[in-house]
């Protein structure tokens, strides 16, 4: 095995290790009722013992005190209590089960916005400061197929992460390369034809690695999917 396949297996590896553990906290519920508003949202609180705020412990986005979920917009966002953080997103709900369709993330005005398509393909990652990357040969006004559920004995964190895995293969391979680069101290270019990492970089509070970043974004959409 290559220097690169083998980091990005063995991190790879380290986040599913992660996702087991946590696994048995989201099976297990929320236990929380939530606050109804007008417009049809809801807050629902984050104690000590919910599967978000396991999930989060000991991450850069740890502390958020509440998530606000609307069902009929299918948009949602975690309430912080410093207001510096930032986690929203969009769903899609199918059979049932829900699965994040667009996710913004960041800290102060370091935001990055990522799309996902029916079979969790990220399709664009763009910033706050108007730099967008496409998925080379996505086309973005074609509308999306939907996915089949998934039988909900499948719906794990195991096997959801790995969905997320093998769709963005191609991606995290790039990022893997461009993470060697930086490590090697060359001048990074454009990997395998990708071209997202001048997005990614405001990716580095989260993760010593574009590879740790990118994991750490599909680790919270399945959480999220799970939760919500």
């Amino acid at each position: 095995m290559n220097p690169i396949a083998y980091r990005l297996t063995f991190q790879a590896r380290s986040f599913l290790c992660i996702a087991l553990l946590l696994s048995m906290h989201v099976m297990s519920g929320c236990g929380t009722m939530p606050n109804v508003f007008a417009g049809g949202s809801y807050v629902v609180e984050l104690t000590a013992d919910h599967p978000l705020t396991n999930g989060l412990k000991g991450t850069p986005l740890s502390g958020a005190k509440s998530i606000e979920i609307n069902p009929l917009t299918r948009q949602f966002r975690l309430i912080y209590p410093d207001g510096s953080r930032h986690l929203s997103g969009t769903f899609t709900e199918n059979g049932g089960q829900k699965t994040i369709s667009s996710m913004s993330i960041g800290a102060g005005s370091n935001i990055v916005t990522l799309d996902f398509n029916s079979i969790n393909e990220i399709t664009r990652i763009a910033s706050g400061g108007g730099q967008s990357w496409y998925r080379p040969g996505f086309n973005p006004n074609a509308p999306s197929a939907p996915s089949a559920p998934s039988a909900p004995s499948a719906r794990t964190i195991e096997s959801q992460m790995q969905t997320y895995m093998t769709a963005n293969a191609d991606l995290l391979q790039a990022a893997a390369e461009y993470d060697a680069q930086q490590s090697d101290g060359i001048k990074a270019g454009d990997p395998a034809g990708f071209g997202p990492w001048a997005i990614v970089a405001v990716f580095a509070w989260i993760a010593a690695t574009t590879v740790g970043a990118l994991i750490f974004v599909f680790q919270v959409a399945v959480l999220l999917g799970l939760v919500i």
